[in-house]
């Protein structure tokens, strides 16, 4: 049952493959890459792509950003970009910084609440 190790060896090199290139590819743009970059700089099935990028995106490994836009004949075009998800790079100010508090000291109460 399940997958197999060799399918799971090869989901996982594609996965860093895709990781790979978004590091490379997205550097430069604000928005991120579009899956048939992928395709293209990689050379794998886009199927395969496809899947991965799903599957990263529900681990929360890769952030999707979606587009509309109007095409021709006034249909609206969606088209999503990749990128890889960082997560908080920048220092957050101190107003939004979580404080920490030193516990001074603890007491073990045994038996129930409402008994003194």
């Amino acid at each position: 049952m399940g997958v197999t190790r060799d399918k799971r060896d090869k989901r996982d090199a594609i996965d860093g493959r895709i990781l790979a290139h978004l590091e490379t590819l997205g550097e430069g743009e604000g928005k991120g890459v579009r899956a048939s970059q992928l395709v293209e700089a990689l050379g794998v099935p886009w199927q395969a792509v496809a899947k991965s990028l799903r599957r990263l995106a529900t681990s929360r490994r890769v952030l999707v950003t979606e587009v509309e836009h109007q095409g021709p004949r006034y249909r609206v075009r969606r088209v999503r970009y990749y990128r890889r998800n960082l997560g908080m790079v920048a220092a957050l100010p101190e107003w939004l910084a979580p404080r920490v508090h030193a516990v001074q000291s603890a007491r073990l109460v045994k038996g129930r609440a409402g008994e003194g």
